[in-house]
């Protein structure tokens, strides 16, 4: 019994950690290229919307195109590991 709670637990804390590495992933660069584009309008006085929203999503979407290999061998790795952890335990 005390055995299956750890390794639950062990499952819980990796679920978290993949989690956090896949958003902050994506998130981080998104968030520096805000600011840049919000830093590159103060300075032209230029205002426009379009021009704050669109590389923020051209960002985001080529680090989930390049990062998105990694992400699937690790969220397959973790599903094997939970398989196998269901296995022994089930």
């Amino acid at each position: 019994m005390n055995a299956e709670i750890l390794h639950l637990q062990e499952c819980f804390h990796q679920a978290l950690i993949l989690s956090g590495i896949f958003s902050a992933l994506v998130l981080i660069p998104t968030f520096c290229c805000a600011v840049f584009v919000g830093f590159f309008q103060a300075l032209t006085s230029v205002q426009e919307q379009i021009l704050s929203f669109v590389p923020k999503i051209l960002v985001g979407g080529l680090i989930l195109y390049f990062v998105s290999p990694w992400m699937h061998q690790a969220l397959f790795s973790f599903e094997e590991q939970i398989l196998d952890i269901a296995v022994r335990f089930g």
